[in-house]
């Protein structure tokens, strides 16, 4: 669980300073990477660093196993050398047991190999749920896992393992890794490193913006020192969670006059699911904007522990929905400072791309009931000193973990009769029973199912006397999950 600073706390219904708004045009939807600190990784610095460090000659795999990898497929497009393999399209959520599966147990050396057959075997295992998907500029048939040798086609392979809050259950993230390690244990002039976590914990770089950024400079420049960097290989493996962002690239400043923007397109219904927001108990939704600390700039702050906020006066975030009977303007005044250190010395604006995340969180029924399908106006207030640069602004859903053991999908339900019976499946590693609550935010899960054995996939048809039920699998140690377990009926 990550520490947060709360800077101040209010949430209030006022009248929005009358500064004129600028519409918004340059919009993208991202995937972005969680950590154990910090502010979460946006797929395009992903994307940036490993262009920016590994040689364009030398073949490249992304392997995108974390919920939402499907939205970071297309920052690769194009690039040459560049393989991108991915558990899910955009919009879905990542399961474990489904793609990962396969894809950690294929991403191995051997004669004829390539990565055609990793991504094959993660389609194998995959969750009915995923849709695995594949990109960047070089095919997956045409990236070579051959062993690595002095005279083959692969000279030398440098592997990145990903995980920001690694899951250490059966069969999840730690698991993973130990597989991963093991396929490519005693192969000569081959590097693995593993980035989860913190340093702390056993692992090689903490699951940080900074651990993520140096393993793939130690790769770029192993590759780039060797005799023969266009036979040399980089390989990224992610897992664990991922986020959701609608982003809005501003590159302004705010001091004195909230910056004042309008026509931000929030989350799609088609694009995300509400149900992955709501279900998931340690996700927090909200609002985010970056402010950059550029070398030699007039913003340097140093990271202490704990963390004393660089805004000492906070921010206030107004949004206006736009619509003629829209309500009167909400007002965030909880701010979040995260954040995005990139050297591993708990200062920001010493190097390049680093700055602070203000992230106004928002309670999910009032982000899932008002921040859908709709478009907003945005102000925002901040109390400083000196003109504050703002480079993007984007609606977050929060660091949505993996489903898998326990889990539960419902199989079967019938449209023409929405209070007709559920087929209703669900599993686990051990021992596993099915749990509801009418409550949005349930307190006590009343169960539905004794204990079942573990391993199989259990299925039953149920009925509900209720308006909206939610509900998950329970494994016998209490650890708790589910897959279309928020069900609006």
């Amino acid at each position: 669980m990550k520490t947060r600073v709360v800077v101040s706390c209010l949430i209030g219904i006022v009248a929005v300073h009358n500064a004129r708004a600028v519409a918004v045009t340059n919009i993208s939807t991202n995937g972005t990477l969680s950590t154990s600190s910090g502010a979460s990784i946006p797929d395009t610095n992903v994307a940036h660093w490993i262009k920016q460090y590994i040689p364009t000659n030398s073949k490249k795999l992304v392997v995108l196993t974390q919920c939402y990898g499907g939205n970071m497929v297309d920052k690769f497009d194009g690039d040459p050398n560049t393989t991108v393999i991915s558990g899910t399209s955009p919009g879905q959520l990542g399961i474990y047991g489904g793609y990962d599966d396969g894809a950690s147990r294929g991403l191995r050396p051997g004669p004829g190999r390539t990565a055609q057959d990793i991504h094959n075997g993660g389609v194998g295992t995959r969750n009915r749920r995923e849709t695995p998907m594949t990109g960047g500029g070089l095919h997956p048939t045409n990236f070579p896992m051959e062993r690595v040798s002095t005279g083959g086609v692969v000279r030398s392979r440098h592997v990145v393992f990903y995980a920001g809050q690694p899951d250490d259950r059966r069969g999840r993230d730690v698991d993973q890794d130990a597989r991963i390690g093991r396929n490519f244990s005693g192969e000569p002039n081959t590097t693995y490193e593993a980035v989860a976590g913190t340093t702390a914990g056993g692992w090689d770089q903490n699951g940080t913006a900074a651990g993520l950024r140096q393993a793939i400079q130690n790769a770029g420049a192993a590759i780039t020192n060797s005799p023969h960097p266009d036979q040399e290989q980089f390989i990224l493996y992610v897992t664990d969670h991922g986020d959701f962002h609608v982003t809005a690239a501003i590159m302004t400043h705010v001091f004195g006059p909230p910056l004042v923007f309008s026509n931000f397109p929030t989350f799609q219904s088609n694009a995300i699911s509400r149900d992955a927001i709501l279900r998931d108990p340690g996700s927090t939704p909200g609002f985010s904007f970056f402010v950059p600390f550029h070398p030699g700039g007039d913003l340097l702050h140093s990271i202490s522990d704990p963390y004393l906020p660089y805004f000492p006066g906070g921010a206030q975030l107004h949004i206006t929905v736009e619509s003629p009977d829209a309500p009167p303007p909400l007002v965030f005044s909880e701010v979040i400072e995260l954040p995005f250190e990139l050297n591993n010395n708990a200062i920001l604006g010493d190097f390049p791309g680093e700055g602070l995340v203000l992230f106004f969180p928002v309670s999910k029924p009032l982000f899932v009931d008002s921040f859908f399908d709709v478009f907003i106006t945005v102000s925002l207030y901040v109390e400083f000193h000196l003109p504050v640069p703002v480079e993007w602004f984007s609606q977050d859903s929060g660091e949505i973990a993996k489903s898998g053991s326990p889990m539960v999908e419902i199989i079967q339900s019938n449209p023409d009769d929405p209070a007709g019976p559920l087929e209703i499946g669900w599993g686990g590693y051990d021992p596993v029973r099915l749990e509801f609550s009418p409550s949005l935010d349930p307190q006590n899960w009343q169960p539905l199912t004794p204990y079942l054995p573990g391993g199989p996939l259990h299925t039953q048809f149920f009925s509900f006397p209720f308006d909206f039920v939610l509900i998950r699998a329970a494994e016998h140690d209490g650890t708790s999950g589910g897959g279309d377990d928020a069900l609006f009926r």
